[in-house]
C-alpha cells in the first residue's frame, strides 16, 4: 500500500512539474539516489518500503535499511542525510506524520521507539517519550494518518495470517493509544486457504531438507525418498532424527518406539492397567529413548499411546502368545496384525532412510525388520529364511536341533518329516539344494491320506506358520 500511494505521489508531482512553464526536466524512475544493495541471487537494492512527505518547502523521502534519508527540492536532486540520532533507522518500514511544524518518525519494530525533528536537514532528531504499544497483531509496517479533524491514528500489519489492525492515538501523551485496536483487513482464510497451506507446506519441506529453492523447487535425495517410500513427510523427520541418536547401545524398545512415535502408525490407547507397565519402561529406558519424554499432559498420553505400541512390538519379536498378548494389553488378534504391517512398512522406511543419514544403522534395522514381519527372536531369523516357514515351524524346527540352512541339509528325512510334514520338508531340502528320499515322500503321503485333521495339525489362526 505504502508503495502504491508513494508511486501515485510521485505521479502527481511529476505531471505538475511537467506541465510547469518553469521547468521542463522530465523526472522518472528509477532516482539517482545511493541506493544500498543486497547480495543474493539475483542480488537487488535496498530501500524498500519508501514514504514521501513534503516539509517545509522540500521533499524527505524515507525507506528501509538505507542509513538515512533524503531530502530534494525538486524530486530531481536528491540529497542523502545520514542519520546517527534515529536508533531505528536501520528498522524495516518507516512512518511519518507532520504535525505542529515537527516530523515523527516510527519504524517496525519492538520496542517502539518514535522521533521528533523541527529541522529534518539537520540529524537532530530527539526520542521522545513514547506511550504506544502495539496491542496486537505484531509490530510491523506501521503508518501515521492525520484525519482533517485533526485526531491522529497508526495503522499496521504485514503478514499472511495476521490482519492489518488500526487505533486512534494521542501525539500529546506519547502516543498513547486511544480506545481498543479495530481489526481493518482480515485474513480470507476461507477464499485463499489453499494458497496458504501450499505455502505453508513448501516451507516446511524446505526447512527440513526435502525440497531446495533454486531457480524453482527440486527434491533433495531425502525429499524424494521419502516421496517414494509413501510416508508422510513429519514420519520420515522424526525417523531421520532418530536415526542421527541412534547407536549401538540403543535398545530396540526405543527404535520401535521411535517407528510406533510416527504419523503413520495408530498408536493403542493406554488404559488404566496399562499405566505400570509403560511407567516402568520410562523409567527403565528413559537415557535410551529416541525420543524426549514430553512434560505436558496432552503429549505425555499420545507418548503413552505411542510406547504400548511399541510394548506389543516387543511382545512380538519375543515370540509371546497371541492370546497372551491380547489379554495383557486388552487388544484383539486384528490390533496385532495391523501393527505389525505399520510398524514393518515404516522400519523399513526407516532402514532406507539409514542409506542416506547413517548407513551403518542398517547392520541394527535389517534383523530387527526380519523380526518384526515374523514374530521371531533373533536366532530364528535365518530358517524363516526358508519359503513356507513362519514363526510357528521356525521355533519347531529350532527345538529340535535345526537352527539354519546346514542343519536344514544334514537333517535326517525322517525327522524333518515329523516336524513340518512331507511336502515342506521336500521343499526344504530342494531350496538348500540336498536331494529328498522319494520312499519318504510316499510312506508320509500315504500316512497324511489317512490321518484325521487334528493329527496333522491344521492351521487355526493367523500366527499358526
Amino acid at each position: 500500500m505504502k508503495k502504491l500511494i508513494f508511486l501515485a505521489a510521485m505521479l502527481s508531482l511529476y505531471c505538475i512539474q511537467h506541465t510547469s512553464a518553469q521547468n521542463d526536466r522530465i523526472v522518472a524512475n528509477p532516482m539517482d539516489l545511493s541506493y544500498r544493495f543486497q547480495y543474493g541471487k539475483p542480488s537487488y537494492r535496498e530501500a524498500a518500503d519508501p514514504v514521501c512527505e513534503y516539509f517545509n518547502g522540500k521533499y524527505y523521502l524515507f525507506a528501509s535499511r538505507s542509513g538515512g534519508y533524503w531530502s530534494s527540492p525538486d524530486l530531481a536532486k536528491w540529497t542523502h542525510i545520514p542519520s546517527k540520532t534515529i536508533g531505528t533507522i536501520e528498522n524495516y518500514a518507516p512512518t511519518i506524520l507532520l504535525l505542529d511544524n515537527a516530523m515523527y518518525y516510527l519504524a517496525s519494530g519492538e520496542p517502539v521507539r518514535i522521533y521528533k525533528n523541527t529541522n529534518p536537514d539537520k540529524d537532530t532528531w530527539e526520542l521522545i517519550d513514547t506511550q504506544f504499544r502495539f496491542p496486537m497483531a505484531g509490530n510491523t509496517d506501521p503508518a501515521f494518518f492525520l484525519d482533517d479533524d485533526g485526531r491522529v491514528y497508526l495503522y499496521w500489519g504485514c503478514s499472511d495470517k495476521e490482519p492489518i489492525v488500526g487505533i486512534e492515538v494521542d501525539p500529546k501523551n506519547g502516543f498513547k493509544t486511544i480506545g481498543e485496536a479495530a481489526v481493518l483487513i482480515k485474513h480470507q482464510s476461507e477464499l485463499y486457504g489453499a494458497e496458504e497451506a501450499v505455502g505453508n507446506v513448501v516451507g516446511h519441506l524446505v526447512s527440513e531438507g526435502m525440497l531446495e529453492r533454486n531457480e524453482r523447487l527440486t527434491a533433495t535425495p531425502f525429499g524424494k525418498r521419502t516421496s517414494d517410500l509413501y510416508i508422510d513427510p513429519e514420519s520420515a523427520v522424526i525417523l531421520r532424527d532418530s536415526l542421527h541418536k541412534m547407536n549401538d547401545d540403543t535398545p530396540e524398545l526405543a527404535i520401535l518406539h521411535a517407528v510406533a512415535s510416527t504419523p503413520d502408525v495408530i498408536g493403542l490407547y493406554p488404559k488404566k492397567a496399562d499405566r505400570e507397565i509403560l511407567e516402568d519402561l520410562i523409567d527403565r529406558y528413559r537415557g535410551y529413548m529416541l525420543t524426549d519424554v514430553p512434560d505436558g499432559h496432552t503429549e505425555y498420553e499420545f507418548f503413552l499411546s505411542d510406547l504400548k505400541t511399541a510394548y506389543l512390538m516387543q511382545r512380538w519379536i519375543d515370540e509371546t502368545e497371541e492370546d497372551v498378548i491380547t489379554d495383557e494389553l486388552g487388544i484383539g488378534p486384528g490390533d496385532i496384525r495391523a501393527r505389525v504391517d505399520s510398524v514393518e512398512w515404516l522400519l523399513h522406511a526407516m532402514n532406507e532412510l539409514s542409506v542416506i543419514f547413517r548407513p551403518e544403522c542398517t547392520a541394527r534395522l535389517r534383523p530387527l525388520l526380519t523380526r518384526i514381519r515374523y514374530g521371531i527372536r533373533d536366532e530364528l531369523r535365518e530358517l524363516v529364511s526358508f519359503r513356507g516357514v513362519g514363526r510357528v515351524r521356525a521355533r519347531t524346527l529350532y527345538n529340535a536341533g535345526i537352527k539354519g540352512r546346514k542343519d536344514v541339509a544334514d537333517a535326517d528325512d525322517n525327522i524333518l518329516i515329523s516336524k513340518v510334514g512331507a511336502a515342506l520338508a521336500r521343499s526344504l531340502k530342494e531350496q538348500t539344494g540336498y536331494p529328498y528320499s522319494e520312499k519318504q515322500d510316499h510312506n508320509e503321503r500315504e500316512r497324511f491320506e489317512s490321518a484325521t485333521s487334528a493329527e496333522i495339525g491344521r492351521q487355526s489362526n493367523i500366527f499358526d506358520f
